[in-house]
């Protein structure tokens, strides 16, 4: 079955409630959890390269942990953001752009179709399933994907750190995006 892998990010940062007006864009982590505050990650992965006429079968998104405070097993939501105009050197708690609030601090965002996971311990692989959420973006979105990440319940010390597509040391662990697909019809690379 074909397959399309995105990786790193197309952009990302996190968002902090304690520094709202502070940018993480250029940051090697994403940060998700609740300190004294809560914390939330952005990601945008634009999947052009999908060929037409295809149907997405599977879809994961996957970012590496590296670090844990508190107990790992949380849940860990991965959300569709509503506002698509945020931007990665801009994009605060307060701010999706530098310049324009966001609706509600810290990010707008659907339930719908949410993905979640048992947040693993340090040093593994986490994985939501997001065929839905990526399925709605190649319908509705121009192939275009954007996450929020966030702690189910947001309660204090239970923060997971994750490498973001600024981390160079090893970019093998920078987040990615697998897609597996199907050609609709019976066609093949464009043919009957």
């Amino acid at each position: 079955m074909p397959e399309l892998i995105i990786q790193p990010t197309t952009i990302d940062s996190w968002l902090s409630e304690q520094d709202t007006d502070t940018n993480y864009g250029t940051d090697t982590k994403l940060v998700i959890g609740k300190g004294t505050n809560a914390f939330r990650s952005v990601l945008k992965f634009d999947f052009g390269a999908l060929p037409n006429q295809v149907d997405i079968i599977a879809a994961a998104f996957r970012a590496y942990v590296y670090s844990v405070i508190g107990s790992s097993g949380r849940t860990l939501w991965a959300y569709r953001l509503t506002q698509l105009a945020w931007t990665e050197a801009g994009v605060t708690w307060n701010k999706y752009d530098g310049s324009n609030n966001w609706a509600a601090a810290g990010g707008d965002y659907t339930i719908t179709d949410g993905a979640s996971i048992s947040g693993p311990a340090a040093n593994n692989w986490a994985e939501w399933n997001t065929l839905n959420l990526a399925q709605y973006a190649q319908s509705s979105m121009s192939k275009i994907l954007h996450l929020l990440l966030k702690d189910g319940t947001e309660l204090a010390n239970q923060v997971s750190y994750f490498y973001s597509s600024e981390y160079v040391t090893d970019t093998t662990k920078c987040p990615k995006l697998i897609l597996n697909y199907r050609y609709k019809n019976g066609l093949w690379f464009g043919h009957a």
